[in-house]
């Protein structure tokens, strides 16, 4: 799922992207703030609650760290 989104990205979106999750995962961003954030999206995927959106937004961001949508997580790296 994150591949889907992230391949259409350049490297400054991407690097907006980063400092945007960074700051939203951030322990001053509460649960319920990260949830009303969500609701207020058009998404219609539910991750739960703001915790559940925090998890989502952390994967992201690991996603992201690993230098593109197409290189594996490092464990599964050849």
């Amino acid at each position: 799922m994150y591949d889907f989104v992230l391949k259409h990205l350049d490297e400054n979106e991407r690097e907006r992207l980063r400092a945007f999750l960074t700051a939203a995962i951030q322990n001053s961003v509460s649960d319920a703030e990260l949830g009303q954030l969500w609701d207020a999206s058009e998404s219609d995927l539910d991750f739960g609650g703001g915790a559940g959106v925090r998890i989502m937004f952390q994967h992201v961001l690991e996603r992201l760290s690993w230098g593109g949508p197409h290189c594996p997580a490092p464990d599964r790296a050849p």
